[in-house]
């Protein structure tokens, strides 16, 4: 549900995002499950289009490190996504989650 959630709002550009992000990575905890990597690049891929750019990047941090930790098709789609999405500033994350989704 996280997910569903997360992309809504952050197409919707809600205030509740940034509630809702913290939210879900409190509950995905750091033993990350298999699906958290779906959930943390979506929230990634939210928070960059809904302009929170600086949560972005520390999710985009998180979601390298789980992508990496745990790689999965439906994680490297999100990694890929959210590549591209980052600012000019995550050149280095970009290429990174490039590695990660090839």
């Amino acid at each position: 549900m996280d997910s569903l959630t997360i992309s809504v709002y952050g197409q919707l550009r809600r205030a509740e995002l940034t509630a809702t992000a913290d939210d879900a990575i409190s509950r995905l905890g750091s033993s990350l499950p298999d699906g958290g990597v779906v959930v943390l690049g979506d929230l990634a891929v939210a928070l960059l289009r809904g302009g929170t750019v600086d949560q972005g990047l520390d999710v985009s941090r998180s979601l390298a490190a789980a992508a990496q930790a745990k790689p999965n098709t439906m994680g490297k789609e999100r990694t890929n996504l959210v590549a591209v999405l980052l600012p000019a500033g995550g050149r280095d994350l970009a290429h990174h989650l490039r590695q990660l989704s090839a």
